[in-house]
């Protein structure tokens, strides 16, 4: 491995550490690999860093064919649910934080 960046606690501060490290470099472009339930907060995280991203999701939560057992509650489904829920308050967040304070 090339570059690591480990000081961050959170995705915000993985993007800006990892955009110092990079900038040295003058890598601007990025593959974000990330969990599919978390790119879509992840890629807000590395483009407010000024990242140019390019999205490799992985872990997706079913590649299975939908079936009428799909439809029924189950813990699997319990867990999902908390994970939507968990990124949807996130994404919020990062939304009120941006209109707090533009410029961090």
């Amino acid at each position: 491995m090339r570059w690591a960046e480990d000081k961050s606690d959170n995705t915000v501060q993985s993007a800006s550490y990892s955009r110092e490290i990079l900038a040295r470099e003058g890598i601007s472009r990025v593959a974000l690999v990330t969990h599919a339930s978390h790119m879509r907060r992840a890629r807000i995280a590395f483009l407010s860093a000024g990242f140019e991203v390019l999205d490799a999701p992985t872990g997706f939560a079913t590649t299975d064919p939908l079936t009428l057992m799909s439809f029924l509650p189950n813990a699997q489904g319990l867990l999902q649910t908390r994970i939507f829920c968990h990124e949807a308050l996130g994404i919020g967040w990062y939304h009120v934080r941006r209109l707090i304070a533009p410029n961090p």
